[in-house]
């Protein structure tokens, strides 16, 4: 019996070893080899489940760049983004992703009060901040 028919016969599943994602793809191809394969079923799960598709944003990051966000929110202008120091994260070391959903123009129309709410959060969230600092 040839072995994909075999696949089907025992009731094994295959993994897939890309996302719907290019981009995606590029960037779990950077990850440390021993995370690619569960980053890539860790979006494939959630699409599967939940009907969402996600991207990765942020992958693999140099410790001076990860200096620099640490420093964001603190020593620098703008919102606090991370809790850790360069050789501390595991973004360091390619070990871990951020993700984002994507939200296409179609779905973006169903979704509107949603994003609109969600605005309105950060908004009010912004100015709070603004406040703060006056």
């Amino acid at each position: 019996m040839h072995p994909f028919v075999m696949v089907g016969y025992f009731n094994i599943e295959v993994k897939k070893t890309e996302t719907w994602d290019k981009v995606t793809n590029s960037r779990i191809a950077l990850l440390h080899p021993q995370i690619r394969q569960k980053a890539v079923n860790f979006i494939n799960e959630v699409e599967k489940e939940f009907d969402i598709q996600i991207r990765v944003t942020t992958w693999l990051r140099t410790i001076e760049e990860q200096n620099r966000l640490y420093e964001q929110g603190r020593t620098t202008s703008g919102f606090i983004v991370t809790w850790v120091i360069g050789e501390y994260s595991y973004h360091n070391y390619g070990l871990v992703i951020d993700v984002i959903e994507m939200i296409f123009l179609e779905e973006a129309i169903g979704k509107s009060k949603k994003i609109i709410l969600f605005g309105i959060c950060l908004m009010v969230v912004y100015l709070l901040l603004i406040m703060k600092n006056i």
